[in-house]
């Protein structure tokens, strides 16, 4: 009895490790783009250079089964496979952004039919921009389509508020003006939270995005929005330790870490007490058995 409760501690133990192996080491990273730019999500756990273990999956809370977009280095037949390509470092570039891209997707690697190492997610969200004319109004509505949940800001940049009606929303912002201005041109600012990046994104259609840190128009969107973002990751990295907001940013997520850590060493602990008391109790009952047995006979 008591080396049975030692075998399944020791399985609970190797259990709870590779899952907290799991976790601490799977990446993720945080892309916004708007409808019609190009976006490239990097790989991080690329293990063959030519791809031939990289799988990339997507994912979206509508979806009831997650989506196979590239198999060992293939691209897989899908709704978006027209627009989907490998780059040389195994990043997935996605052409002509839409609204049904935005979502999780998620790098995986195989070799030999078995998961090698962690997964990288990269979580896409997607600008969209949509202007509706009435007789005596236009309205303009700036909204960001997200994985799970809204983690931006949205709001209208506008100098003058004239004869303007606002209305605020979840990860969406409209504005309604008069028709007599129908012609200007007015800025929908996107804060992501997620890696504190902001976009400046004109109501013109076809007009890629203004990346308010590095203030550099992207005259390329197939390859201006991707080095844009890069820089966005780069330049959170470089502030990280100087920038106060930044800082608190990063020490709640290792506080929540920790949180989660101490929540699975106190179940842990738990477990083992209980385990341990059942143990004893089964000893308990045994002797209490083997001695009536005794002073009957």
């Amino acid at each position: 009895m008591v080396q049975s409760g030692h075998i399944q501690m020791c399985v609970f133990w190797i259990l709870l490790l590779q899952f907290a192996a799991a976790v601490s080491s799977q990446t993720s990273s945080y892309f916004t783009v708007r409808v019609g730019d190009d976006v490239t999500l990097p790989c991080e756990n690329v293990i063959k250079p030519n791809c031939g273990s990289n799988n990339w999956l997507y994912s979206t809370p509508k979806q009831s089964e997650t989506e196979e977009l590239v198999n060992l280095g293939k691209i897989c037949e899908s709704s978006k496979s027209d627009r989907l390509s490998l780059t040389a470092d195994c990043s997935l570039l996605i052409e002509q952004v839409t609204d049904e891209d935005a979502g999780l997707y998620t790098c995986r690697q195989f070799i030999s039919g078995r998961q090698q190492g962690s997964d990288h997610a990269a979580y896409l969200s997607v600008i969209h921009i949509t202007k509706q004319t009435d007789t005596d109004k236009v309205t303009l509505t700036c909204s960001v389509l997200t994985y799970e949940g809204c983690r931006h800001t949205v709001e209208w940049l506008i100098k003058s508020t004239r004869n303007i009606k606002i209305s605020q929303s979840n990860c969406r912002s409209s504005v309604s003006i008069d028709s007599d201005r129908k012609d200007e041109s007015f800025t929908c600012k996107v804060t992501d939270n997620n890696n504190n990046s902001v976009l400046l994104c004109s109501s013109e259609p076809q007009t890629p995005c203004v990346d308010k840190t590095t203030t550099t128009l992207a005259t390329t969107p197939s390859t201006q929005m991707t080095k844009n973002n890069k820089q966005m990751d780069e330049n959170f990295n470089k502030t990280a330790t100087s920038d106060p907001s930044t800082q608190s940013h990063c020490w709640w997520r290792l506080m929540v870490g920790s949180v989660g850590v101490a929540a699975l060493i106190s179940a842990v602990v738990v477990v083992n007490i209980w385990t341990r008391a059942k143990v004893r109790k089964s000893e308990t009952d045994e002797n209490k058995v083997c001695s009536d047995e005794e002073d009957a006979l």
